[in-house]
């Protein structure tokens, strides 16, 4: 391991903030020479805790390397020309990154496919439709590797030609969560990649997920948001989203359902596009669906409708209606069905045509 490689290491090894490594650099120029240089590094840079940390880092620094390859995770610095092109972009990027599996999968189009660890059957169903389809089209799926709609992307794509990549909020020597262990090892013998920044032994802390989160969507040429509520994990993705230039599609849900709160509410601010079928990420991605193979799974967005939303969608899916039609058929006060019009026509379930006439 080279001098500036071993650097990057120690700092990774005492959980040097990215903005602080890259504070370093542009005084020192390299990780190499703020090793070198640690006992003169003055306290306005770095404070004591971190220097205890450092200290003890660099007493470690051997048994650090013989974890990375007793684990076989391997580290790649961000000044490296093989580091993956897509984080280079980002104003800071990781100054260190590990890995088990094939990096050069990071080379083909990637979509992340985010949301909640608890989703609905709905959800759960979405999940695995977009990303089986996504990878037998060569789509590499990107998530995060947690629990709910993360291991489902993972778990439906990893077969495919497309495979998938996993971004982890904790060391790559670190059994978490538990219950992906044996996925943890079929994403890795089927050519896909496990990622972290974090060095091998760190623990999955709580603070560490939503900042990965950056990671996911500097890797993606699209996001894809299916369940979460407003304050959720996936909202933070779709931040970090917004801010690198990202595309964002969104899943529309039940009002009646705080798993779709998070969806809803961007696509009615106009933050996202509405997804209603798989076909509508190729063409985010300006790929021509009809040369795809995408295989029909009975995806149905009624699935996630109910009441007199569901009546209504029934209704003018059986043949093209008018409004006084569609009041005659779901006997309902027509301030009523106006209002569950509009949700509709506004999450794309339904559209009107000239002559006010409503159709699927």
């Amino acid at each position: 391991m080279d001098s500036e490689l071993k650097a990057r290491l120690w700092l990774a090894n005492a959980k040097i903030t990215t903005n602080t490594a890259y504070k370093l650099f542009e005084l020192y120029g390299n990780a190499s020479t703020v090793f070198d240089e640690f006992n003169n590094i003055p306290d306005t840079l770095i404070n004591d805790t971190n220097r205890y940390l450092l200290t003890e880092s660099k007493k470690n620094i051997n048994k650090n390397i013989e974890s990375l390859y007793k684990n076989e995770v391997s580290i790649i610095s961000s000044d490296n020309s093989k580091f993956p092109f897509k984080l280079k972009a980002m104003d800071q990027p990781p100054y260190v990154l590990f890995f088990k599996g094939n990096i050069n999968i990071l080379n083909k189009n990637t979509v992340a496919i985010v949301g909640t660890r608890r989703p609905s059957n709905y959800g759960i169903k979405i999940t695995r439709e977009f990303a089986k389809a996504l990878g037998e089209n060569n789509i590499c799926v990107v998530s995060g590797f947690a629990m709910g709609i993360d291991t489902q992307a993972h778990q439906y794509s990893y077969k495919t030609s497309g495979g998938t990549v996993a971004v982890c909020g904790c060391g790559l020597a670190i059994d978490y969560p538990a219950s992906n262990r044996r996925l943890r090892e079929d994403i890795i013998n089927n050519n896909g990649l496990m990622i972290s920044e974090y060095d091998c032994d760190t623990e999955p802390l709580n603070y560490h997920f939503p900042y990965r989160n950056r990671i996911i969507t500097a890797l993606s040429d699209v996001v894809v948001f299916v369940e979460g509520k407003i304050n959720s994990g996936g909202m933070i993705t779709v931040r970090y989203a917004y801010e690198q230039n990202v595309p964002v599609l969104a899943v529309p849900g039940n009002l009646d359902s705080d798993l779709s709160e998070g969806p809803n509410s961007i696509i009615a601010a106009g933050e996202a596009k509405c997804i209603l079928k798989v076909e509508d990420i190729f063409d985010e991605l300006s790929i021509n669906s009809s040369f795809l193979n995408i295989k029909s799974n009975d995806f149905d967005m009624s699935d996630n409708i109910s009441g007199l939303q569901l009546e209504i969608y029934k209704a003018v899916k059986s043949r093209p209606k008018s409004f006084g039609e569609i009041v005659d058929d779901v006997k309902t006060p027509p301030d009523k069905v106006q209002s569950a019009i509009a949700f509709l026509e506004l999450m794309g379930y339904i559209k009107r045509s000239p002559g006010n006439i409503y159709e699927v």
